[in-house]
């Protein structure tokens, strides 16, 4: 795994390199294979992300019917609740570019059989992703945020998904926000060609110390050791704790 830190001095430069990611990753993908299959990111920070990838020159220049979007994770609600990733990422982005209605593959939640939810769901996966070994779809790119508690889409500390060894989709139930949610496993994750970790604000800044510095290996996110490239996006208010030395290799065996 080749391991990636690049740091941006604000949000908005932040923002500005994960969407010239995409839309290179995109184009390499669609001259290659005719299509680009992303998972999106879920939670507040993205918004932004998908905003400016909504708006010129981003959206100008993405060939967007060639576009697959899926989710990393999905909360039990309606796609049409306040809390669904689905609607935020519909909201800031799917709803303003030419991407064909059957290429966005929101995961459907808002049923009382989570487990049903998430083998649908992974089917949807198979079915519609090019295949790696042992029957693993093969993202081009998935978008990941990382929680003040080391989670990412919805692998939180201390829950049976982390043990997940065989399914690509699977409920969890989060004890501590008292819900269920259904998240892409590890399996999925980390057989994707390229992994971004998008990081902003200061109050990130001592789990990403704990992460690099510390090494402490008890995070969930840390278990996200892609087949293919792992960058992390930070800006300087979540880098302010980590090391020159850190930062300025930033390409570090995995």
């Amino acid at each position: 795994m080749q391991v990636n830190i690049r740091v941006t001095p604000d949000t908005v430069a932040l923002n500005h390199a994960v969407a010239q990611w995409w839309l290179t990753l995109s184009k390499q993908a669609i001259q290659s294979k005719g299509g680009f299959y992303v998972a999106l990111a879920g939670g507040s920070t993205p918004r932004a992300l998908y905003e400016m990838l909504s708006q010129p020159p981003y959206c100008d220049s993405v060939d967007w019917p060639n576009v697959h979007i899926y989710f990393g994770d999905e909360r039990s609600v309606p796609l049409d609740h306040v809390d669904s990733n689905y609607r935020m990422a519909h909201a800031a982005l799917l709803s303003k570019v030419a991407i064909p209605e059957q290429n966005i593959h929101p995961i459907h939640t808002n049923t009382a059989d989570m487990e049903g939810s998430a083998e649908h769901y992974e089917s949807v996966l198979q079915s519609t992703i090019a295949l790696k070994s042992q029957d693993i779809p093969c993202f081009d790119l998935i978008l990941l945020g990382m929680g003040d508690d080391g989670h990412t889409a919805s692998l939180f500390p201390d829950t049976s998904i982390l043990k997940e060894k065989t399914k690509l989709v699977a409920p969890v139930f989060v004890e501590k926000l008292n819900t269920w949610r259904v998240s892409l496993t590890y399996p999925v994750i980390n057989k994707a060609k390229q992994v971004a970790i998008v990081v902003a604000g200061e109050a990130k800044a001592d789990k990403l110390y704990e992460i690099f510095v510390a090494q402490s290996k008890v995070n969930p996110i840390e278990q996200i050791n892609p087949d293919g490239i792992l960058i992390w996006y930070l800006d300087t208010a979540a880098a302010t704790r980590l090391p020159s030395a850190i930062i300025n290799n930033t390409s570090m065996a995995g």
